[in-house]
């Protein structure tokens, strides 16, 4: 049996910083574990729970996943603006990125669990709706009869309610944040974020390749071993939207660079491989270049994905 939603809930905060997400397969699984099993939560995991507790759980994560934000938010926001983290970013960088690239990561992953959510109450609705045939052919004798009939009817109504509330908690969560963010006078500081996004990046492309090759290697149960970590892009994705800076970072076309770079490099390797004797170092150089350049690939690619998921403003249109 898998993990309980429910429980899962009550510990929000200490799951998303134990838990790395995957976006493309919509699972939760375990950065670090005692023994050699890692702990996993998938969508039919939370739908079996919602079958147990009620699609009325949904409604609770979202509420708890939106007091998770807002306290990440406010440690976001005093952590670009205190004048001391100011001077320890100037003798520290990768203390900046540590601290942001946790803060993007906890948010993602609390976002991710929403998703989640959404996909296995949908996945109930659509399985429950079998059972939402002919209602409109249901003759009522009295209409404020209390006859399992008008019962039943009240839970379809709420069923086809939920089926239809997916995307509409994805815009909440953006909205509530947004309006917010508006006063320029208190938050403007927040809106050169997207300039330290490269860097960002950076640190998660060289972070996900210890990692997998943490893997390759003899199980080490004290470090985190994982193929996937989502929650990065999903985050950073979630905070470019909110303070709507997806054409500042665009115009840094960031993503066009590191291509380039990877092929000057590559064109590089080439002509030392042509007069170096060491065969062996420049093939490990070469391997070690086409993983830096699939791992961006691949983190360009879920950064899209993450994109499209939170532009609430094309429903609008």
């Amino acid at each position: 049996m898998g993990m309980d939603v429910v429980q899962v809930m009550r510990s929000l905060k200490q799951f998303v910083a134990d838990f790395n997400y995957c976006l493309h397969q919509e699972f939760f699984i375990e950065k670090t574990s005692p023994n050699r099993t890692l702990r996993v939560l998938t969508v039919d995991h939370m739908a079996d729970s919602m079958r147990t507790h009620g699609l009325g759980v949904l409604n609770t994560g979202v509420n708890l996943t939106y007091q998770l934000l807002r306290n990440k938010f406010t440690v976001f926001n005093q952590f670009l603006k205190d004048e001391h983290i100011h001077a320890q970013l100037q003798k520290d960088i990768r203390y900046f990125h540590e601290n942001i690239e946790s803060l993007n990561k906890l948010m993602g992953n609390a976002l991710g669990f929403v998703r989640s959510m959404s996909s296995a109450a949908a996945a109930v609705a659509s399985q429950m709706k079998a059972y939402d045939t002919a209602v409109e052919d249901i003759g009522l004798p009295n209409p404020n009869d209390d006859s399992p009939i008008r019962t039943t009817m009240e839970l379809l109504r709420e069923l086809r309610e939920h089926a239809s509330k997916t995307r509409s908690f994805v815009k909440m969560l953006i909205e509530v944040f947004r309006s917010a963010f508006l006063d320029e006078s208190r938050f403007g500081h927040l809106l050169d974020f997207y300039v330290a996004v490269p860097a960002l990046t950076v640190n998660y492309v060289e972070h996900m390749l210890m990692c997998r090759d943490r893997l390759k290697k003899r199980a080490q149960h004290d470090k985190e071993l994982t193929f996937t970590d989502d929650g990065f892009t999903m985050g950073l994705a979630y905070i470019l939207s909110i303070l709507k800076l997806w054409p500042q970072f665009t115009t840094l076309n960031w993503f066009r660079s590191i291509n380039k770079k990877c092929a000057a490099d590559k064109e590089m390797l080439n002509d030392e491989m042509k007069t170096s004797k060491d065969s062996r170092s420049a093939g490990l150089k070469a391997t070690r270049l086409q993983a830096y350049e699939r791992e961006f690939k691949l983190l360009s690619f879920t950064l899209q994905s993450s994109r499209v998921f939170f532009s609430v403003d094309d429903d609008e249109d």
